[in-house]
């Protein structure tokens, strides 16, 4: 199955950076690529008539995302929107757009972040259009004990078990 619309949710991160990457390779020059940054707006806000700072930061993101994927000729559109919730607006603009995809990306960082990313991708899970993609990156510690050689034998004792596991 052919993607032709893939939407990623953007905040500038290393892992939406690798994610757009991603996308624009699995459209080709066929079809488009969505970048989206969400101005997350409290409830005792207004949505519309809020100063151009609020969205400073997004601003500074979607430039960031356009930077990162200058090679892919155009494909990859960007757009800010303002919302009380990222997941509800995630899953607007993958309708309103016809996304054939959305690619979340995830990451690890402190835990409020991470469970506060989780419960976001969980939403936009349950309510979405269109196929997710999920991608979580391991972290460092992972990695170097993946690449690090194995002294037991596995049996018994001597086992070692990886980082990750012994925190």
């Amino acid at each position: 199955m052919a993607l032709r619309t893939i939407l990623v949710p953007y905040d500038g991160s290393e892992q939406a950076d690798d994610l757009l990457h991603l996308a624009c390779q699995e459209v080709g020059g066929e079809g488009r690529v969505i970048a989206l940054y969400v101005t997350r707006v409290p409830p005792s806000l207004p949505l519309d008539p809020l100063p151009a700072r609020v969205d400073t930061a997004g601003n500074d993101a979607l430039d960031h995302a356009e930077r990162v994927t200058r090679c892919y000729d155009g494909i990859v559109e960007t757009r800010l929107t303002r919302a009380r919730h990222v997941a509800d607006a995630v899953v607007g603009e993958a309708r309103a757009t016809g996304a054939d995809a959305i690619y979340v990306p995830l990451e690890r960082s402190g835990i409020w972040r991470r469970w506060r990313r989780a419960r976001v991708a969980w939403r936009i899970v349950r309510r979405a259009p269109c196929r997710v993609l999920l991608c979580y990156a391991p972290a460092l510690d992972d990695l170097d004990a993946a690449a690090a050689p194995h002294t037991g034998s596995g049996q018994g004792r001597d086992h070692e078990w990886p980082a990750w596991r012994r925190a």
